[in-house]
């Protein structure tokens, strides 16, 4: 994201965690650009917050050995 603030040319795009205040946690993916004034300071951000937290989780459960038994 620190490119997109002082480059016009760059979007941005990030993944990270956000917690509520009762414990609860998600993950979010951004993603977004940031427009600028006649001086080149950034005076908006413009983008999309996508809740990604039910994809990680079945990501880390594919990642997780099997645990039940083959037979």
């Amino acid at each position: 994201m620190n490119d997109s603030l002082s480059d016009p040319d760059k979007s941005y795009s990030i993944e990270h965690r956000v917690i509520h205040p009762d414990g609860a946690e998600r993950v979010v993916y951004e993603q977004g650009e940031v427009f600028f004034d006649l001086g080149r300071r950034p005076v908006r951000m413009i983008g999309t917050v996508h809740d990604i937290t039910e994809q990680k989780w079945r990501e880390e459960e594919l990642k997780r050995p099997s645990t039940r038994s083959r037979s």
